[in-house]
């Protein structure tokens, strides 16, 4: 694989759109993602995992940005997680939550003080792409 391309947008409308568009490039080697921290990488990762094991259930479920909405109701990494400990409780017969961590944090995307830092870019990989060397 080619080395990514980091591409950075003035409006989130217009990565959005861009992203949109990017199924059209299925079957060419050329892929458009997200561009994104290692933090949000894991909670996305955290969030399909749940995502799995909701879908078997037979509800409505999707990803939408750091949340996982579950027949329109939303849930965070740290909610699903702590529902997660409270059901392996019940299935023990005794219903105690266990203390999270308590480190300070900024939010999931990098938020500090009610500053949103969130940075409109996207990724552009490709596998065996071949450039004309003739484009200028």
């Amino acid at each position: 694989m080619n080395s990514p391309i980091k591409i950075e947008f003035v409006s989130y409308s217009t990565k959005r759109e861009i992203l949109s568009r990017g199924i059209k490039l299925k079957g060419t080697g050329v892929v458009i993602s997200h561009d994104l921290t290692q933090q949000p990488r894991k909670e996305i990762s955290i969030l399909r995992k749940h995502m799995k094991k909701a879908r078997t259930s037979g509800k409505q479920i999707y990803i939408k940005r750091d949340r996982l909405v579950i027949d329109n109701k939303q849930f965070t990494v740290g909610e699903l997680e702590e529902r997660e400990i409270e059901s392996e409780d019940d299935n023990l017969g005794e219903k105690t939550t266990k203390p999270r961590d308590t480190k300070e944090t900024t939010g999931s995307r990098g938020q500090a003080e009610g500053k949103n830092q969130f940075k409109y870019n996207i990724r552009i990989g490709a596998k065996n792409l071949k450039i004309d060397p003739n484009l200028k």
